[in-house]
């Protein structure tokens, strides 16, 4: 549980271990609201001026009576800022004794606009604005606003067409994982396999699909969009990538609320066992907890690209 700015000692060091949620005499609720800009996918935050505090903070404010918290975080946040938002992930809740020594909590909740109204200046707030996460982390007044705001950054979902994902070696075969786990045979061939930081376009049969993959360079985070082929096209293309292909099953695992890809290589990198597993998140990513099984992990490993195994072969250990 973490104090705001201003908190006040008291002799009962309240919160303490205390359920705050049941001592507190006033529960407010509010957002940390993130969009996407329209250029590079960058994170933005919303950010309002309360002119009586002369503070820029993150919308928020009391429930209603007989409101719940999450109805009272949505109308507040709409209230104070015009925008509709939906709720994404809870944080961290702060609970303080404010000004007239009243045990307050407020509870916040990650949160991405779906609609945007006319923002109204009022003597509560008077300024909102979209500013860069950076902009936003210097401006804010208080400390725990950018510390919600740093916790929020890092649940944030990619924008669209980046992956996050990480990649292991596999020592040994997981068999025992292997006997219910979905599988799938793919081939791939590369028709551009670029460089370091230069894009790699690929064709993929995957199943009775057949595709063609543009894939940013990078390691953890990655831009990769796909289109689909018909079958004429995918042939006519093929033997383009003599050369440049790889072969494999991919066997899908269940493994918390993941899913683990096993990849289980064929031909001249029969023996390469690989597994990757996509993240919505870079927190979500840290707080993978991976099984056992899985040996070094390889993301920043460029020689585990599939573009360079196509065309080096297995690297040496």
């Amino acid at each position: 549980m973490a104090l705001e700015r201003g908190a006040r000692p008291t002799d009962d060091d309240w919160p303490g271990d205390r359920d705050v949620f049941a001592e507190a005499e006033i529960r407010a609720a509010g957002g940390v609201i993130v969009r996407r800009d329209g250029k590079g996918g960058a994170l933005e935050l919303a950010l309002i001026h309360r002119p009586k505090y002369d503070d820029w903070s993150l919308p928020k404010g009391k429930l209603d009576a007989g409101e719940g918290w999450e109805e009272a975080a949505l109308r507040e946040v709409e209230e104070e800022t015009g925008l509709r938002c939906r709720l994404l992930e809870e944080l961290e809740p702060v609970a303080y004794r404010d000004p007239k020594d009243r045990r307050k909590v407020v509870r916040y909740w990650v949160m991405e606009p779906v609609s945007a109204g006319a923002f109204e200046p009022s003597s509560e707030v008077d300024r909102f604005e979209w500013v860069a996460i950076e902009e936003g982390l210097d401006r804010l007044t208080y400390p725990h606003d950018s510390e919600l705001v740093r916790a929020a950054v890092g649940r944030a979902a990619p924008p669209a067409g980046v992956e996050l994902e990480r990649k292991w070696i596999v020592p040994e075969r997981p068999e025992s994982e292997l006997d219910d786990a979905p599988a799938e045979r793919i081939q791939q061939g590369y028709l551009a396999v670029g460089g370091e930081t230069e894009p790699e376009v690929r064709l993929r049969r995957r199943g009775e699909r057949t595709l063609l993959t543009v894939k940013s360079a990078g390691g953890l985070e990655r831009i990769e969009e796909e289109i689909e082929l018909d079958e004429r096209t995918f042939d006519a293309l093929w033997p383009l990538t003599e050369g440049r292909r790889i072969e494999k099953t991919r066997h899908l695992i269940a493994h918390g609320e993941s899913t683990i890809e096993l990849d289980v290589y064929e031909g001249d990198l029969d023996g390469l066992v690989v597994a990757e597993v996509e993240f919505a998140s870079k927190e979500a990513s840290r707080a993978f907890d991976p099984p056992l099984w899985l040996g070094e992990d390889v993301t920043e490993d460029g020689r585990y690209k599939n573009r360079n195994l196509a065309v080096h072969g297995p690297p040496r250990r």
